[in-house]
């Protein structure tokens, strides 16, 4: 019986040994499962595209007035240059970008630049606009700029049509290239300044009326939420200047002074309306034709200019070089420049 066991198991070693890996398959799989596997290669992070561009008039100085667009960094709404004339994008995605830059009195430019990764360094130089307003002819030195707008770029940006025809309020060119907004065609017209309100503050601008029909208003600290109050200063051909203020409550308008100054037609004229706690006054060139104190001030509000015209469709009313500002004291000092002959 000995022999037969013996037999046996051998043909069962035989059936193992041929199911499984031969030695060398072995020998395979141990060296693999100790060979160490190498540490992954990380992928290197690309630089970055930063852009810091410097922007100064003709004679160097920075344009701290100035602002800027670049679309590629995301956004298309204009960013104020700081005090230094700079600033600074970082990240941006690609290699090309197109830089806008615009400044009160100067031409505006449109700069196409090349970025190397990490950081580039541009300066553009802004040409002088003669028929534009400076930031430095808005306001007194004592004076805080709070608003400007020369019509240079051909639009009456931030100015809302709230009455009348919307083709009677326009921007224009004249002979000289000169851009200026207009009120004309028959019937009232009233246009407001959008999104600001004024406290006490000095509103400076040129007025032009030509023909001989009809008359315009100047309103000051227009307030619609409290109902439409509002300084009117009367301006025309055929009326003296005066100030009258309108109050809905008692749904009148009260005369608050008057002068003996009328306007001719085709000349244009500085106009300085002012408002400090209630002393009003108005400047015509320099010299001052009304002053009254209110002894309930109006609450803050924007401006508005009125247009009526009746019958003369000749008749037009002209803006121009139109700047707020911030007063810390009553109104003492004109920007008026007589023109250069």
């Amino acid at each position: 019986m000995k022999p037969r066991r013996t037999a046996c198991t051998i043909a069962i070693f035989i059936l193992l040994a041929g199911c499984g890996p031969s030695a060398e398959q072995i020998a395979t799989m141990t060296a693999a499962a100790w060979t160490p596997t190498p540490a992954p290669t990380p992928t290197a992070t690309p630089i970055p595209y930063d852009l810091t561009v410097h922007i100064a008039d003709e004679g160097g100085a920075p344009l701290t007035g100035a602002s800027v667009v670049l679309l590629e960094s995301g956004s298309d709404q204009p960013i104020q240059i700081d005090a230094s004339g700079q600033y600074t994008w970082t990240n941006l995605q690609g290699s090309e970008a197109n830089l806008s830059v615009s400044a009160p009195g100067y031409h505006p430019a449109v700069q196409p630049v090349t970025l190397e990764r990490g950081s580039t360094e541009m300066a553009l130089i802004l040409q002088r606009d003669p028929l534009g307003l400076l930031a430095a002819d808005a306001c007194a030195p004592d004076e805080k700029l709070l608003y400007m707008e020369d019509f240079q770029s051909g639009q009456a940006t931030g100015w809302r049509l709230t009455a009348g025809d919307p083709a009677a309020w326009s921007t224009m060119s004249q002979d000289d290239g000169n851009e200026i907004a207009s009120i004309s065609g028959i019937g009232g017209t009233q246009v407001e300044l959008s999104a600001f309100v004024f406290d006490n503050a000095v509103w400076r601008l040129k007025v032009q009326a030509t023909g001989a029909d009809g008359d315009s208003f100047l309103n000051l600290k227009h307030f619609r939420a409290g109902g439409d109050t509002r300084y009117i200063f009367q301006w025309g051909v055929n009326p003296f200047l005066g100030v009258t203020r309108f109050d809905p409550k008692t749904a009148s308008e009260t005369r608050l002074s008057g002068s003996g100054f009328k306007a001719k037609t085709g000349n244009w004229y500085y106009l300085e309306i002012s408002n400090y706690q209630g002393m009003i006054q108005a400047w015509v060139d320099g010299q001052k034709q009304i002053e009254v104190q209110d002894p309930v001030p109006l609450p803050p509000g924007t401006i508005s200019i009125e247009g009526h015209i009746s019958t003369d469709p000749n008749t037009a009313y002209h803006f121009d070089d139109i700047s707020v500002c911030e007063l810390s004291a009553p109104f003492t000092t004109s920007m008026f420049r007589p023109p250069a002959q």
